[in-house]
């Protein structure tokens, strides 16, 4: 008999396309999820409530919640777009980043200690840093593969 060190606790549903990804908030107390369906669902973990839906501009292939802002969340879409909320029940708090190419954003990462964001872009690396308090950020560096 095979063992898991998981069980299902619940099983969300809100979506009408195909999930992409998922990431709890620092705190743990939010879950965002981004779909084909471009949507971005915010859901309560405990409860397992819908808090928000955001309509984001394609589907939505990466999210990254900001560690030292409670409410903000990062994300990158299927047509280049990458994104900061700064407050989820606020979607007119949305800045774009400007990447300056039209590539998927397929996956981010944020520097904790320098507050720099690394972003997957088609097939270059994009590292930004904040221009305003964390919210804003502008291409700092980009690697590309072929360059190397």
């Amino acid at each position: 008999m095979l063992s898991t060190p998981y069980i299902q606790d619940k099983c969300l549903g809100g979506h009408t396309d195909t999930i992409n990804c998922l990431a709890f908030s620092p705190h743990i107390d939010y879950l965002a999820s981004g779909s084909d369906d471009c949507l971005l669902i915010i859901w309560h973990v405990t409860s397992g409530e819908v808090v928000c839906i955001i309509c984001t501009p394609a589907p939505t292939l990466s999210i990254l919640w900001d560690p030292h802002q409670h409410l903000t969340i990062i994300f990158g879409c299927n047509n280049g777009v990458a994104a900061v909320l700064s407050d989820f029940q606020d979607p007119n708090s949305t800045q774009t980043i400007l990447l300056g190419v039209n590539a998927p954003v397929y996956c981010l990462n944020l520097d904790t200690l320098s507050g720099k964001l690394t972003m997957g872009v088609g097939p270059e690396i994009h590292i930004a840093k904040p221009i305003a308090h964390g919210t804003i950020y502008f291409p700092l560096l980009i690697i590309v593969c072929s360059d190397l």
